[in-house]
């Protein structure tokens, strides 16, 4: 297991003011590209709120370093709703995830599947490793959201 950087070279991982309460539970990007009505379907949107809650979960067990008994039963929530789902999006997701970076490296795993095959949240205590997989996948949900895919997937 790799060592961790020093605290205070590691990325603020705190909410933004403006997304305290409810709204920390939401991606800013994600939600403006939902509201504003990037062609998306409908199901794409759904699945990228579901996957909003997931990520802010994953930031909050990793920021308190504990998982509280609800976090767990959140977790394995979304977790089945998400993987049950993400075959629908994985081939639209892959090429774009291939393009992007994860810890200044060309993101060569799917960093979706990875976040979805741990089993418990309380796998994100402490684990630098698995917060390296969630910007790229932010970033290729993101342009799929403002892209949208060539045909909608069937419904799973």
């Amino acid at each position: 297991m790799k060592k961790l950087p020093p605290r205070h070279l590691r990325p603020s991982v705190r909410p933004l003011p403006e997304q305290q309460g409810d709204g920390a539970r939401w991606n800013p990007v994600g939600r403006w590209l939902r509201r504003e009505g990037s062609g998306a379907p409908e199901a794409l949107a759904e699945w990228s709120e579901r996957w909003d809650e997931l990520e802010s979960l994953i930031l909050r067990v990793y920021r308190s370093d504990r998982a509280e008994p609800g976090d767990e039963s959140e977790f394995l929530a979304l977790r089945m709703w998400l993987w049950d789902r993400y075959p629908s999006w994985s081939e639209w997701l892959e090429p774009l995830w291939r393009e992007s970076r994860e810890a200044g490296e060309p993101c060569s795993q799917d960093p979706f599947d990875r976040l979805l095959r741990m089993a418990s949240a309380s796998d994100f205590r402490g684990n630098w490793e698995a917060l390296q997989a969630l910007p790229p996948a932010r970033e290729a949900l993101n342009r799929l959201l403002l892209e949208g895919p060539a045909r909608p997937p069937e419904a799973p």
